[in-house]
């Protein structure tokens, strides 16, 4: 192994299925969620499996495996080190200052036949919907607007500590809309996170990606979003030059609508 092998304390159902090392992961004979990303040898991607626990119950688990897929760095110039390795750190960094993400349950690397290989496992988050669906559906105005302020305040809290998603769009932010008064939002896909200097650079990055890339979001939802936001944990905002910049994101959006 190229990197400590990692098992989460919490959770025993790879254990409870006779997954005990990376080689009897990697071996699962599973289709592929979805199609990976492949470049000749290299690949990257999904699987999602069923798995029973000790006491019969079903648990939905996300797989995810690649192979050769690095990225260089200053402190790995050459050969890089796996694009999971960063989310997985990611990660565990997050879940750890109590913020809103997926808890992992496994992480491993392996070098074999010359290849260099990493896996990356999830527990499925049962019982939400992730963004695009639930605001593409016929929601309830007020839940809907629960949903923005609850989403806002969760990315703010994230880019209050100087983190940048980088991949900040409606598909990876989940939601479980069980309590109505107070829904819990979750992120996925934090390979591209990265801590950054300028906290302002950081959250202008992330909301205006979103404010262009959120086409089942309406205008008024997007500005209910927005000052949500500027108004969260943390510093009041609203009446800074990035709410202005927000904000204008938002009318040069009206204005292509109007024209197109």
């Amino acid at each position: 192994m190229s990197y400590p092998e990692f098992f989460s304390e919490n959770e025993t159902i790879l254990q409870d299925n006779n997954l005990k090392s990376f080689s009897d992961i990697w071996n699962l004979d599973i289709p592929w969620f979805e199609e990976p990303n492949r470049r000749r040898e290299q690949f990257s991607g999904v699987v999602r499996g069923e798995f029973k626990d000790k006491d019969g119950n079903s648990v939905n688990l996300f797989i995810k495996r690649q192979q050769d897929f690095n990225n260089k760095s200053i402190s790995h110039p050459f050969n890089g080190t796996p694009t999971f390795r960063r989310e997985f750190t990611n990660l565990m960094r997050l879940n750890e200052a109590g913020m809103k993400s997926v808890v992992p349950i496994y992480y491993g690397e392996s070098i074999d036949d010359g290849h260099h290989r990493a896996i990356l496992i999830t527990k499925e988050l049962t019982g939400y919907v992730d963004a695009e669906e639930f605001f593409s559906s016929d929601v309830d105005a007020k839940l809907r607007e629960n949903v923005l302020r609850e989403a806002a305040y969760a990315i703010r809290q994230i880019n209050n500590e100087n983190y940048r998603h980088g991949s900040f769009y409606m598909k990876h932010v989940f939601i479980d809309t069980t309590n109505e008064e107070k829904p819990d939002i979750c992120f996925i896909d934090f390979e591209k996170l990265r801590r950054q200097p300028f906290q302002k650079k950081v959250m202008l990055t992330d909301i205006s990606r979103f404010i262009k890339k959120s086409p089942s979001l309406t205008n008024k939802d997007l500005e209910s979003f927005v000052n949500y936001y500027l108004s969260g944990p943390g510093e009041d905002l609203t009446k800074s030059s990035l709410a202005s910049k927000l904000h204008q994101l938002i009318k040069n959006r009206v204005m292509h609508d109007k024209l197109f």
